[in-house]
């Protein structure tokens, strides 16, 4: 028997004030007299919140697997970027780009020798995949297998997963959620047909910070598509594309394989709801 598990990240967002951020992270700054010194970042409350939902899924991943290969996804936006600097915690590419090292070396002390970055949106990662390359290369020293793609297709003895940073969105009613994700999907396969080509067993999509998990059944072939919550909380112009999103969900996503089969998704995740509420008597 042969039994891997697949871990998945997405939107960490390294250097902004609500993304994820390693306390231990080494970080540059400069002295009043020019000379450069080091310190670790100061988490706010949010990042204290969102680094412990981090490491127990971290540990959560570990404990199921029990020794067995845990292959790490990281499905897009490693950093925050500088396009938008009014949510930012870190302004400098440098101190993002140390902070999301140090956001994914964890993982290495749980024995992953197997990593894929995928790049996500340009604005958040210093234009065209810019951040995903810097770690990449940054962790080729520790010698493991790790690469940064646009856009892969992962065969893992025998089971295929599709994964890139941007696909479909959760959908805006609560009574229509999943379907676009099931319409995106559905198409993805019937492409993969015409071209001769078996559909993925599972996509893996981020981007949009809200967990969507749907299940395609095409004649003899089923395809699960998994939409990544993020490890990021909103920021101002997040609850204005999101219209006010108020149910936040964040976390690490383990899919459990056996022999090239899809035995269980396990959802190490926790929500919130960052309403303000109170009552006026």
């Amino acid at each position: 028997m042969k039994r891997r598990i697949i871990a998945y990240i997405s939107d960490t967002h390294a250097g902004h004030m609500h993304g994820l951020a390693n306390p231990e992270t080494i970080l540059i700054a400069q002295k009043k007299n020019g000379d450069l010194y080091e310190y670790h970042p100061k988490l706010n409350e949010i990042q204290k919140y969102l680094w412990g939902v981090y490491t127990d899924g971290i540990a959560e991943t570990s404990t199921l697997a029990n020794g067995d290969e845990i292959v790490l996804i990281h499905g897009g936006d490693p950093t925050a970027g500088v396009k938008y600097i009014d949510a930012l915690s870190e302004i400098t590419i440098e101190n993002q780009v140390a902070l999301a090292v140090a956001n994914l070396e964890p993982w290495l002390k749980k024995g992953v020798k197997r990593m894929r970055i995928v790049a996500g949106t340009g604005s958040h990662e210093f234009n065209d995949g810019s951040a995903t390359g810097l770690i990449r290369r940054i962790f080729e020293k520790y010698e493991i297998d790790i690469k940064a793609v646009y856009h892969g297709m992962l065969n893992v003895d025998g089971f295929l997963i599709d994964y890139a940073h941007h696909g479909p969105g959760p959908g805006i009613r609560a009574w229509t959620r999943g379907n676009v994700a099931r319409h995106y999907t559905r198409s993805l396969m019937i492409q993969e047909l015409a071209n001769g080509d078996q559909p993925p067993d599972l996509v893996l999509r981020g981007h949009y910070h809200e967990r969507v998990k749907e299940l395609v059944i095409l004649g003899n072939y089923e395809t699960w598509i998994f939409i990544a919550p993020s490890l990021c909380m909103p920021d101002a112009y997040t609850r204005q594309v999101t219209r006010s999103i108020y149910r936040i969900r964040n976390g690490v996503t383990a899919f459990e394989l056996v022999d090239g089969r899809l035995v269980d998704i396990h959802a190490y995740h926790r929500m919130v709801d960052i309403r303000t509420r109170e009552i006026i008597e």
